[in-house]
């Protein structure tokens, strides 16, 4: 748990969680922090458009 979540905590969390994964790409909302985030890792990012199953 953070009590902010701004692009550098974000970045901070991918870093640390994935170092030592092979990355291509990272898909997210369209929260802006995220692609500040992902660009200073250096890897593609993709939009995922996040759907429920609600009738």
């Amino acid at each position: 748990m953070v009590e902010l979540e701004d692009s550098e905590t974000i970045y901070q969390f991918l870093d640390d969680s994935l170092r030592n994964q092979k990355k291509i790409s990272i898909g997210t909302d369209l929260k802006p922090e995220y692609s500040k985030a992902i660009d200073k890792l250096k890897v593609k990012h993709h939009f995922v458009n996040f759907m429920s199953n609600k009738e």
